[in-house]
């Protein structure tokens, strides 16, 4: 049978989030908590003010840091959600909320604006060609 290093000599399992130049350690949950960011990931009746009490009592010392800081708070919130999906699914999930939340924010926002924009230059041309036609 071979023998296996301790664990902890090479695996951590918990999450860096770099912020401004520094990083921030959360600590990974005990196994009954994770269990608990599971269903809570998924809860679909889960309120914006449960969710801030979550990953602010899992960002834990993290957070402390952070206010210390003076990190501002949708960056608190980015990473708190960001560790919610981390350990309450998987790193890849925690990762890809890391790199790419703001997508959601820009299709809600800043797509539909243009969108809007470019409708409106579309209807103003459409508009133009029908009197031009007229004449």
């Amino acid at each position: 049978m071979p023998h296996l290093r301790d664990l902890t000599e090479f695996y951590d399992p918990n999450l860096y989030l770099p912020i401004n130049g520094k990083q921030y350690k959360v600590l990974a949950p005990p196994k009954k908590k994770a269990d608990e960011l599971r269903l809570l990931i998924v809860d679909k009746t889960v309120t914006l003010q449960q969710e801030r009490d979550e990953f602010e009592a899992l960002l834990g010392p993290a957070l402390d840091e952070m206010v210390a800081d003076n990190v501002p708070d949708p960056v608190i919130t980015h990473a708190g959600r960001t560790a919610l999906l981390h350990f309450g699914g998987n790193a890849k999930l925690g990762a890809a909320n890391w790199h790419l939340s703001q997508l959601g924010e820009l299709a809600a926002g800043v797509l539909p604006a243009n969108a809007k924009a470019a409708a409106s230059q579309t209807t103003k041309q459409a508009g133009n060609r029908t009197q031009r036609r007229r004449r």
